[in-house]
């Protein structure tokens, strides 16, 4: 997070317009080369992301060949990073406590209230509809939890494989 919401923020407004200065407003201590790394603003970063992300190699194309332009090294590492970003600040944080979406705690609270007393209740359970309301609702907790590690696995692996673009 922080290399977005400083180090890129900080480029946003280094090298951009006066305009760029005046839309985020940074402190004075937050400009020049000799400033203190506290400044922090998110939408400065992805703007800086987003403008990083429309590089091509168009400027070294020949004018007699019809190339392609493709993005560049910077274009495609930028993307990377804003799609991790995102997942980490609003996707990773926004998800849903595998308890509570499996129906765990729910069925947890009825047994509380059926079996006051029992620390265990869904355990010591004899009724077979409890035994497979708690069968059902685990089951679904432990494919959530799953999916959650394959998730974040891979988000990871991702961030290893982009760690050479962050020059934090």
């Amino acid at each position: 997070m922080d290399f977005v919401e400083i180090e890129t923020a900080w480029s946003h407004i280094a090298w951009g317009s006066k305009e760029d200065r005046a839309k985020y407003n940074p402190p004075f201590y937050a400009t020049g080369w000799f400033r203190w790394r506290t400044w922090r603003c998110p939408q400065a970063g992805l703007d800086h992301l987003d403008w990083a992300m429309t590089l091509t190699n168009v400027e070294w194309l020949a004018e007699d060949k019809k190339g392609e332009a493709v993005p560049t090294r910077q274009a495609i590492s930028a993307k990377e990073i804003k799609e991790l970003y995102i997942w980490w600040t609003t996707v990773y944080q926004n998800r849903p406590d595998p308890m509570d979406a499996s129906g765990w705690s729910d069925h947890c609270e009825a047994m509380r209230v059926k079996y006051p007393g029992s620390f265990f209740s869904s355990l010591n359970s004899k009724d077979p509809a409890d035994k497979k309301a708690s069968d059902k609702a685990h089951k679904l907790m432990c494919q959530i939890e799953k999916a959650y590690e394959k998730e974040d696995t891979e988000m990871l692996i991702r961030l290893i494989k982009a760690r050479n673009s962050l020059w934090t």
